[in-house]
């Protein structure tokens, strides 16, 4: 039993609450010595918190000289105001430990002053860091307000992209574990975040996909329709200037060198969204230390793609002969691409010795696709039971009404490496029986059930990858990067939590269970911690399942990002958590992105606040968090103010014209929220995404794919003997279809003929490619290892849009095609392809022309 139970059995609730009541005085007396100090320092400091500043409507000199005056009268009274209620606590804690003193023997009064003692401990050093981060902030904000000048007010915002980062924040957002002694500007570029959007330079880095967009929206148009749009966003290319950039000219050197340097790795950290520099001899080395492990990942002699691919095909024809998928399901599920998984780390730098995280990136593997529609199949089978938590917000609203009795306590367990321990043969099994307890299956698809679990057997067994050019096969656990494998482990852990809770003995059984994948939460009676743990840890008689737990402490547990605090009554109230790996680190506002992907950033945590936290002054102290750790991410005060205002109902007009879909384009600042306007007067919804992030610039841990390997691609050949070039497109991997051109090619070459002979042949024999075309009459030699990719694209359709954009740039003289590709372009581009595609440049190249300098 726990002292309070003690103390209620052996001398009453009156004994009980005369200790409640010393300890509730010495948490208060922690508090307003702390906030003493804070408001000294305040004082030294020349800071005016925030609670006493005072606004006045005339805005002169001697006005803001009396308000100034007024907030330092204000501080100094506050100051009186804590010393006597400090006064007052004292003198109250000194009549309650007089009262225990005669009440309770040594023994207990001992019991009694540890926990106090721990309990004023605590306190102290929740309040101390809170406010503390408080006067960091605010001295931070000072220094910005000192720098700004009287005519700074509309410019405030450019500005706000210089953060006055103290020593402590760039280590939490850059962490520098390489011997490359980073620069200023270089660590300024990479404190900014990965996820931070570099402006496009100019138009042309991001008109081809303007021109796809284009295309695709107008083939849902009428002909007169689609050429006044086309007409339109033509017209907006050619008056659209260069953005600025979003980098100073330091930081731009910077990211070439950091490009440039392949000694080091630049990853993300695992948790925290730090920015974390390694040596690549020392990364590459704790990755192969770690693939040595023989129990977990066995060598491959060879590459089992080809053999996995055949196994796929056999069934998708089965299949599609069966008529259980369609045509064109059967070609979305068609692996064209024959990529093998690679495999990369991120550092955990949260531990010691700061060891990796294996991630194997399964995009474009032949199993992907397949992965995905099996994804969809089971997806719905996850979370139909009480137990399953969606979110922090679901969480909330679960623990709403719970009351924890005084023999109970919070605590949580977590699964060790769930992917990669759960046992694959046990998982199908409860798959398959969930599946025939399923009635919905036949509505998502034609599939068998025998046929699910075929595929299903032979996605989670494929869990080979590659690491530096070497093959392995993780030997045990479902593929890591399987967009199949969460669900299955999901499923697996529903299986696991049912049979845990129904075999429990009593003493030990939670009275609740929460649970988000490997994360679990429960209320437990105290002291069957340790007791419900080896319960757990025996259900999977595998013995891969392996639980780990935390108990609550100082009457809190943290879950997911909540913490859950248990008050004096038994009922309990949720704070947001922040794990001691969080580093305040946000989408930059200067980052290149729609200003509506940066306010919602703000919306994102306003509602977290709103929906987890469950006491006002709670949520107070959560928006001034929130506030302050986007005001380091340059966030300025007017974006907090415009996701405060009321939002308008939206009234729908019943003459707007109807939604025809959505097109997706990368965002240039000025030229998107033109062609939006444009898109939504035709019926399209355009929706933006960052064109490229320092991520995208500096982040390349995974091997590099062979050209000759790549499907799904735009392709270009030059010629040798002129300077004309093939431009051609393939599904299939570039290095089979160019073998193709060049088997063709060489038989053509190879036969011996007279110049009227060759004339004849020419005219005669028909010849699969434009490419052999060239080498029989002009017998060029081609340049098939100068040969490169132009672009990659999985979409069919857009892919022959953008072999026609990339034939038609080139211009039709200097190439060997044929035509102009396999769709037709409409020649209205050709102005923005062949010429300047910017205002700016236009500028540019006129004033040369008119200096004498030829273009």
């Amino acid at each position: 039993m726990n002292l309070f139970a003690d103390l209620r059995q052996n001398y009453g609730q009156s004994a009980v609450l005369e200790v409640r009541k010393y300890e509730s005085n010495e948490r208060k007396l922690a508090r307003h010595r702390n906030h003493r100090v804070f408001t000294l320092r305040c004082r030294d400091l020349d800071i005016t918190p925030p609670s006493l500043r005072l606004k006045c409507p005339i805005n002169t000199s001697k006005a803001r000289e009396i308000v100034n005056k007024a907030q330092k009268e204000l501080v100094r009274e506050r100051l009186r105001v804590i010393n006597n209620k400090i006064d007052g606590l004292e003198k109250d804690s000194s009549q309650c430990d007089l009262e225990i003193q005669s009440r309770f023997p040594d023994d207990v009064r001992r019991q009694i002053d540890d926990h106090i003692a721990n309990s004023r401990e605590s306190e102290f050093t929740k309040t101390k860091c809170r406010q503390t981060r408080k006067l960091e902030w605010l001295q931070e904000k000072g220094q910005k307000q000192a720098k700004k000048t009287l005519s700074s007010k509309h410019v405030s915002t450019s500005n706000s992209s210089e953060i006055d980062l103290s020593g402590t924040q760039l280590k939490k957002w850059v962490i520098n574990k390489s011997k490359r002694d980073l620069t200023a500007p270089e660590t300024s570029l990479l404190a900014k975040g990965l996820n931070y959007a570099v402006a496009p330079e100019n138009n042309s880095e991001i008109l081809h996909d303007y021109i796809v967009a284009t295309e695709e929206a107008c083939a849902g148009l009428n002909v007169s329709d689609a050429s006044q749009l086309r007409a339109e966003m033509v017209g907006v290319f050619k008056s659209s200037n260069n953005t600025k950039s979003n980098l100073s000219k330091e930081e731009k050197r910077a990211l070439v060198d950091l490009k440039k340097d392949d000694n080091i790795m630049i990853l993300p950290a695992d948790k925290g969204k730090s920015t974390v520099v390694l040596n690549k001899v020392d990364y590459e080395e704790k990755v192969n230390n770690m693939l040595s492990d023989e129990k977990t990942y066995q060598k491959l002699k060879s590459d089992p793609t080809s053999k996995y691919k055949d196994k796929l095909l056999v069934m998708l024809k089965k299949w599609k002969k069966e008529e259980k998928i369609t045509v064109s399901e059967y070609w979305k599920l068609y692996p064209t691409a024959e990529n093998t998984p690679r495999m990369y780390c991120t550092p955990k730098i949260h531990k010691p010795g700061t060891p990796l995280r294996p991630i194997v990136d399964y995009c474009g593997s032949i199993m992907y696709e397949t992965s995905k529609e099996l994804a969809r199949i089971l997806g719905p089978l996850v979370g139909q039971t009480q137990h399953h938590v969606v979110n922090s917000k679901d969480l909330a609203e679960g623990l709403a009404e719970i009351l924890v009795d005084e023999g109970e306590e919070f605590m949580s367990h977590d699964v060790v490496s769930l992917f990669t321990n759960t046992p694959v043969s046990d998982s199908l099994k409860i798959i398959r029986k969930r599946l025939d307890d399923d009635n919905t299956l036949n509505e998502r698809t034609k599939l068998s059930i025998d046929d699910i679990m075929e595929v299903l057997e032979f996605a989670l067994t494929t869990t080979y990858f590659s690491f530096r050019g070497q093959i392995y096969q993780q030997r045990f656990g479902t593929a890591m990067g399987s967009p199949v494998s969460p669900i299955v482990a999901n499923l697996y852990m529903e299986w696991l939590e049912q049979e845990a809770l129904v075999t429990a003995p009593l003493d030990i059984k939670p009275r609740l269970w929460k649970r988000y994948v490997d994360d679990v939460l429960e209320i437990v009676n105290k002291g069957s911690a340790e007791p419900l743990t080896e319960h757990l840890n025996q259900i999977d008689k595998t013995g891969n399942i392996k639980f780990t737990f935390e108990t609550e402490e100082n009457k809190q547990i943290p879950f997911l990002d909540t913490l859950i605090v248990k008050k004096p009554n038994g009922s309990i109230k949720l704070l947001v958590y922040r794990k001691a790996t969080h580093t305040d680190q946000y989408l930059h506002f200067q980052s290149h992105h729609p200003l509506q992907h940066k306010l919602s950033v703000i919306r994102t945590l306003m509602d977290r606040k709103d929906k987890v936290v469950t006491e006002e002054k709670d949520r107070e102290l959560e928006e001034s968090i929130i506030k302050e750790a986007l005001s380091r991410c340059g966030y300025p005060e007017w974006a907090f103010k415009s996701v405060q205002k009321p939002s308008k109902p939206v009234v729908k007009d019943q003459s707007q014209t109807k939604s025809r879909g959505f097109v997706c384009l990368p965002y240039k600042q000025g030229l998107s929220e033109k062609t939006k306007r444009i898109f939504k007067k035709h019926g399209y919804q355009a929706n933006f995404k960052p064109h490229k992030t320092l991520r995208n610039h500096l982040v390349h841990p995974k091997d590099k794919r062979d050209v000759k390997t790549t499907a799904d691609c735009v392709y270009e050949i030059p010629c040798l003997g002129c300077p004309k070039s093939y431009i051609g497109e393939t599904s299939r991997l570039f290095g089979t279809r160019m073998k193709e051109h060049k088997s063709e090619s060489d038989a053509a070459s190879e036969k011996p003929y007279t110049r009227s002979q060759r004339k004849t042949s020419v005219e005669s024999a028909p010849r699969k490619s434009a490419l052999t075309d060239h080498v029989a009459e002009d017998n060029h030699v081609i340049g098939w290892d100068e040969a490169k990719i132009k672009d990659i694209e999985t979409n069919r359709k857009r892919r022959h849009i953008k072999e026609s954009i990339w034939i038609r740039k080139r211009g039709q003289a200097n190439t060997l095609n044929r035509d102009c590709g396999n769709y037709f372009l409409p020649h209205i581009y050709d102005q923005l392809l062949t010429a300047p595609t910017s205002a700016t440049n236009r500028k540019q190249q006129t004033s040369k022309v008119k200096a004498g300098h030829s273009i």
